[in-house]
């Protein structure tokens, strides 16, 4: 697609049902990628200066939780919802007919987020790595993802005709996973606590299942069906993307034993996860033949920014699994460098790549301005690799002194000053790259302006027509 400033085709039936629902989860998510961005800078700046800390609502801590629930809840999970719901309706040629349950799914799922945002802030926080939101949080989200989930597979398995396409499926496995996985975590760390060292374990089981079970999937069918959509080259290896994708399911809950290997947990359950964490490499590989090649959309580079960071991801993920590396990494900053990499690298320009194809098939126009898109993509890739490289270095100098005797505490963490200086200037850069990327969106909207009024107000009439058929048929 050409980022000139010219009108693009119309989009057909099937786009036009997907504008509300996906546009409402779409955007935002966007603004809470920027807000989660905001707290994760605000946290690098009070680790560096901790004068900064003062006030009780905004230390370190805190913020950094809160960063973790808006970018992971707000942005990743609701992003992909959104990018999900496209891929499933637009492959198979069928109007979305619950499109605004969809979208009121999508106003309690903020809702639920901003609680548990504000009630990070205000010291209500689990603790949980994972579930850091407070107990009631977490009901919110799940009544919101009931509606969203149910309205998609019902409009789904409703109008579905013919057999499941790969993107398809990795959405469907995704949208099953998500709510086992918030339930069960829900259950056995807010509603019927299990002790000792139980939660750590159900943290840690979440945690890498959420990843690798849920955001894994939905970011490669974006940027799979990207592939497919702008008349890119099919994938190199199908075959190799099934397998791959079995395999992460396979192992996505056991790896997360891993970070607590040498801790008070049976032997065999740490045994595992480090079996399943070497064998993860398998899927990854497999999966990583079908990333790369030519792709034709403006986000093109993005996805295969995306590509790399995932068998970064991957690679990082099999080498800390081991007992003699993670001995070294375990307490020190790699770990926050491999998470940034894998929910701001591959999730996070994985989803934007997408929506470079998606925004403009739903607003009917196409990107206005080809150098904005050229300096979100330069800036984002300049930004990730300033935010993850200094730590990934920073925390293998970190684990190699701690365990020196002649090296302290404090001189350790005063070693780590300039690397948390270039973190702190990559995750500048990276929000200052989501605002171009927003501020193109509205530029877009604001040249059509007439048009994206007549195509708003259309929307919502017809929506209003769709709900009430639906009452009448029903009664």
């Amino acid at each position: 697609m050409s980022a000139e400033n010219s009108q693009i085709t119309r989009p057909d039936a099937v786009d036009a049902s997907c504008r509300l629902p996906v546009l409402k989860l779409v955007l935002g998510g966007l603004a809470w990628l920027i807000a989660g961005l905001a707290l994760l800078l605000g946290a690098s700046l009070v680790r560096q200066l901790p004068s900064l800390g003062g006030c009780e609502y905004f230390g370190f801590g805190k913020m950094a939780a809160a960063a973790r629930v808006a970018l992971t809840y707000g942005f990743a999970i609701q992003t992909g919802l959104g990018v999900g719901v496209w891929i499933l309706f637009r492959s198979s040629s069928r109007p979305v007919p619950t499109g605004l349950a969809v979208a009121a799914g999508s106003v309690m799922w903020n809702i639920g987020v901003a609680t548990g945002v504000v009630g990070i802030i205000l010291g209500e926080a689990s603790g949980i790595r994972g579930l850091d939101f407070p107990a009631y949080t977490g009901g919110i989200l799940l009544a919101a993802y009931f509606l969203i989930g149910l309205a998609v597979l019902v409009g789904f398995g409703a109008n579905f005709r013919g057999s499941l396409k790969l993107p398809q499926l990795l959405v469907l496995a995704a949208l099953l996973w998500f709510p086992w996985l918030l339930t069960t975590a829900q259950v056995l760390v807010f509603w019927m606590p299990v002790r000792g060292i139980l939660p750590a374990l159900v943290s840690s089981w979440y945690e890498q299942g959420l990843f690798w079970g849920v955001l894994t999937p939905l970011t490669l069918a974006a940027l799979w069906h990207v592939r497919s959509e702008d008349g890119s080259p099919k994938l190199a290896r199908p075959a190799f993307a099934v397998l791959g994708f079995w395999g992460l399911l396979l192992l996505a809950g056991w790896t997360g034993a891993t970070a607590l290997v040498g801790g008070p947990i049976p032997a065999w359950i740490s045994s595992v996860g480090v079996v399943a964490g070497v064998l993860l490499i398998i899927p990854v590989v497999l999966i990583g033949f079908n990333l790369f090649g030519r792709i034709s959309s403006p986000g093109g580079s993005l996805a295969i920014l995306s590509g790399l960071s995932f068998v970064l991801t991957g690679t990082l993920t099999a080498m800390t699994s081991l007992r003699c590396a993670n001995r070294i990494l375990h307490f020190t900053v790699f770990p926050q460098a491999l998470s940034e990499l894998a929910l701001l690298g591959f999730v996070g320009l994985g989803l934007l790549a997408s929506l470079y194809v998606i925004l403009p098939r739903l607003a009917g126009f196409a990107w206005p301005r080809a150098e904005l898109i050229l300096g979100h993509v330069a800036l984002s890739g300049l930004g990730l690799a300033l935010s993850f490289l200094p730590l990934l270095l920073g925390g293998w100098i970190q684990g190699n002194h701690l365990n020196l005797p002649q090296w302290s505490v404090n001189s350790v963490n005063g070693s780590l000053l300039n690397c948390l200086r270039l973190q702190g200037l990559g995750l500048l850069v990276l929000l200052g790259a989501q605002l171009v990327f927003l501020g193109h969106w509205v530029l877009l909207c604001v040249r059509h302006f007439p048009a994206v009024k007549q195509f708003a107000i259309g929307l919502i009439q017809e929506e209003i027509l769709k709900t009430q058929a639906t009452v009448r048929s029903a009664k």
